[in-house]
């Protein structure tokens, strides 16, 4: 599916003239929102950026900077971004909540990139009944995935857990001192946790007993084990000119290239990441963990169109949200 769909927006890319700056009334601007982290959804970003310098067919990507859920829903309600790149539940929440009515679920990116990290003798969610569960920001995909495991298992997540938000280098400290029980933590994280934690004599492994994606929704529309948790979203203005249309679609193939490159090439593709983040979060990362999550099997990218996976894809946002939210969310291409 990966390769037909690249096939498709390579193809359509290849039907589109070039935005060269001499065809257009000025320079064109994409406007990219997203986490300013080493994060799963970010890490292909990061690639691109750094292979393109940040210029696709004459078009200039710009990034907007987001520190979590609260500034990007401040950014959507504002439309001050044309491509968000985000958990999905986060853009139904933009768009319902938000005021984002005009943001477009385009591409399902990402279906696997976190885990429960916990100790290897915890084989159910009874096991930490009453202990203390470390998740990130309210709101992120981590979070919400979570909970609905806890939920679907028969638990309520507030009432049977201690849950406390913290940031991932919190969490970390706390699993390794046994001040907390299992955290869920997305890669690269969650390999420098792990890594850390065994320096420390501490064994803490990615839950294979409690698989956070297991039990939630399951579908004939993808494989057993995924789900549609990252994605790329785009304003319907980028969609309604012409220019700006030709534009999206050569970054949207560029991204999932760049996802295919990371894949394929961990190495270099953590060369690319590190420097990237020194120069737009001003963090200096070790490239040696993003190199071993981008190596292993744990991370899958693997785009499809959101039309395609309709109306399934549909229920599962609807069901990790806790409403309806209106099918206009979800862009549908021009040949259907």
């Amino acid at each position: 599916m990966r390769h037909l769909l690249l096939t498709i927006l390579l193809l359509a890319l290849s039907l589109t003239p070039a935005l060269a700056q001499d065809e257009t009334e000025g320079d064109l601007t994409l406007r990219v929102a997203g986490t300013c982290a080493a994060n799963s959804h970010m890490m292909p970003f990061w690639v691109l950026m750094e292979q393109t310098g940040g210029e696709i067919d004459g078009v200039t990507i710009e990034y907007l900077p987001v520190t979590g859920p609260p500034q990007m829903m401040a950014l959507a309600v504002n439309q001050d971004f044309d491509v968000v790149i985000a958990f999905i539940f986060q853009g139904a929440n933009f768009f319902t909540a938000g005021g984002a009515e005009s943001l477009r679920l385009e591409t399902v990116s990402m279906w696997r990139g976190f885990a429960l990290l916990t100790a290897p003798d915890v084989e159910s969610w009874e096991d930490l009944v009453g202990q203390r569960i470390l998740l990130p920001q309210e709101g992120s995909g981590p979070d919400v995935i979570t909970r609905r495991s806890m939920e679907s298992a028969g638990y309520d997540p507030f009432e049977d857990f201690q849950i406390d938000y913290l940031p991932p280098a919190q969490m970390g400290q706390l699993l390794i001192a046994g001040e907390a029980a299992a955290a869920t933590i997305s890669e690269p994280q969650l390999t420098i946790i792990a890594g850390q934690a065994r320096q420390n004599g501490v064994t803490l492994a990615p839950s294979t007993s409690i698989d956070l994606l297991q039990g939630i929704y399951e579908s004939e529309l993808w494989e057993e084990g995924r789900l549609p948790l990252g994605a790329v979203m785009v304003d319907t203005s980028v969609l309604e000119d012409e220019d700006m249309a030709a534009a999206f679609v050569a970054f949207n193939a560029s991204y999932h290239e760049a996802a295919a490159f990371a894949q394929e090439n961990p190495a270099e593709a953590a060369a690319l990441i590190v420097a990237q983040l020194e120069a737009n979060c001003d963090s200096r990362a070790n490239p040696d963990p993003i190199e071993r999550a981008l190596a292993g099997d744990f991370l899958i990218y693997d785009p499809v169109p959101a039309s395609a996976l309709l109306p399934d894809l549909a229920e599962f946002v609807n069901m990790l949200y806790g409403e309806d939210v209106d099918e206009s969310f979800y862009a549908v291409t021009s040949d259907e």
